[in-house]
């Protein structure tokens, strides 16, 4: 339900729907890393970075949090780090065209 309102642009709605996850299961990385994804898209840029590195110290072998590290690391001028983050993730799937 949250990454649905977060598609819709609906930032302050997803969450509730994010806590509410992680409340029944705080390990839950995806959880974390939508909350950094809107954080992102709120401009809370040390929100947004803490989630994700929330997520990835949850699961460190997956491309796709790292590669949305790297993309809020970019967009806030921390491009040093995000290539590390980006690299990262390309070492993990070389096929992942999005890193």
């Amino acid at each position: 339900m949250g990454n649905a309102l977060r598609h819709l642009g609906r930032l302050d709605e997803p969450v509730e729907a994010y806590k509410n996850a992680l409340l029944l299961r705080p390990d839950h990385f995806e959880a974390h890393n939508s909350f950094g994804l809107v954080y992102r898209a709120q401009g809370h840029f040390d929100k947004a970075v803490a989630s994700h590195y929330r997520a990835l110290s949850l699961n460190s072998h997956s491309a796709n949090l790292y590669n949305s590290l790297g993309i809020t690391l970019k967009i806030h001028g921390k491009l040093d780090q995000a290539l590390e983050a980006h690299n990262k993730a390309f070492s993990l799937n070389s096929n992942y065209a999005e890193a």
